[in-house]
């Protein structure tokens, strides 16, 4: 072999995302590849449920509805609307990211009227109706609010990762997430983060988030069925099950995200005709007819 394909072999490596990176890729680059291998599809709607899990094994049990919609300028929108039980039915929490990197939350409850209120999700790790979660531990990675940094690799049930640590650019990103530092472990096969460790602001672990039913959803995309969120020091699990997942412009228009379709209750279950209901039969219309995106994925 000559010396010029040597070095460029030395320097160069192809990764399972499809991307060309230095012999040894930074944080910011496995985190950027790991971003346009899966995150890449800005229109997601699921049927979820969450499963609480207290210290005495005591169980409750929410259903709830997640729209994600990311334009073409990079804003993301985000709402979850809560079905189940009864006395939550209705509560609706929207997050929404500017382009300049501005966040709002708000939060519709009903017994109050129409109205919004600020979300408490904006106070540092404030979690949300009693669960585990944070609504930006439910968002898409903004890579922009971050410093990543690559530490050792590791090897977790036969399967090498990357472990990258992250910590917020400035206070600002660290009040509104409330965390000092989280760890990612990332596949290196595809790049997709399989376990996330928080840090409080002491870079003291109290809290661990572990994704399972992995599956290839469209091309080279995966995406997690089950979501585990561990609180240690209140010996508290949240579990997430996605029971239904479509990915279609269809089931997340823009008015979804207008204060009117929630303050006017178009939110709650039937009351939006405009809505397909979310059925095999309609999931593989709604494939159909939008050519370019992938089409629903219903969750065994």
């Amino acid at each position: 072999m000559s010396v010029r394909p040597l070095l460029a072999l030395l320097l160069l490596v192809f990764t399972s995302s499809g991307l060309l990176y230095a012999a040894e890729p930074s944080g910011a680059e496995i985190m950027q590849g790991a971003r346009e291998r899966h995150d890449h599809f800005p229109y997601t709607f699921e049927r979820q449920s969450m499963i609480l899990v207290d210290a005495n094994g005591s169980r409750n049990v929410r259903r709830m509805r997640r729209f994600t919609r990311i334009e073409d300028d990079g804003q993301l929108n985000h709402l979850l609307v809560f079905d189940y039980p009864r006395e939550i039915a209705g509560v609706a929490l929207r997050l929404r990211r500017f382009p300049d990197g501005k966040v709002e939350n708000d939060l519709y409850l009903p017994a109050y009227g129409a109205q919004l209120k600020e979300s408490a999700a904006h106070s540092r790790g404030a979690t949300f109706l009693g669960s585990d979660f944070t609504v930006r531990d439910l968002t898409p990675e903004v890579i922009e609010d971050y410093h990543y940094r690559r530490e050792d690799d590791l090897v977790i049930d036969d399967i090498e990762h990357f472990v990258v640590e992250a910590t917020p650019k400035g206070q600002a990103i660290a009040l509104a997430t409330g965390y000092g530092m989280r760890r990612l472990f990332i596949r290196k096969e595809n790049l997709f983060p399989i376990r996330i460790d928080y840090y409080d602001r002491h870079e003291r672990l109290f809290k661990r988030e572990t994704r399972h039913d992995i599956r290839q959803v469209d091309g080279k995309m995966w995406r997690s069925n089950m979501i585990l969120m561990e609180n240690f020091r209140k010996q508290h699990r949240s579990l997430i099950k996605i029971d239904h997942r479509i990915f279609s412009i269809d089931y997340v228009p823009e008015t979804h995200f207008e204060d009117a379709w929630v303050l006017e209750n178009r939110h709650l279950p039937g009351a939006d005709l405009t809505q397909p209901a979310a059925t095999d039969e309609t999931s593989n219309s709604a494939s159909e007819q939008n050519n370019n995106e992938p089409g629903s994925e219903p969750v065994e």
